[in-house]
């Protein structure tokens, strides 16, 4: 497959996931942030992100994608406690993951595709 084609398959990908992600702001990310309310990253950002459009809601969706990606280094830093995020049950935590990283690959391979093609 030439760039090109790469490139338009993603970025069919990337629209293709936007109604999982609508589905996932709306419909749990909400209880994944219960779970986490004692979290001073998460509060923070909820609070500073509340009069955007949606609330905030896709930024707060990558942030708890990260979150639970990485907690040991929110918990060096004292912004979320690791058994917090231990706590958040496994179909959930798939839930926040697999939407924001099928949109970050997508846009990844989009960019490194553009890098390819030639004029």
């Amino acid at each position: 497959m030439d760039p090109l084609s790469i490139g338009m398959f993603s970025g069919a990908i990337m629209l293709l996931s936007l109604p999982l992600n609508f589905y996932v702001m709306f419909d749990k990310l909400d209880a994944a942030e219960h779970h986490l309310q004692y979290s001073a990253y998460i509060v923070g950002v909820r609070q500073t992100l509340c009069s955007l459009p949606f609330e905030g809601r896709h930024v707060r969706l990558y942030v708890m994608a990260m979150v639970i990606l990485m907690p040991s280094l929110f918990q060096w830093r004292h912004l979320a406690f690791t058994k917090d995020v231990e706590k958040i049950p496994r179909r959930l935590k798939y839930w926040m993951v697999t939407p924001s990283l099928i949109t970050h690959l997508s846009a990844l391979t989009m960019f490194i595709s553009w890098l390819f093609i030639e004029v």
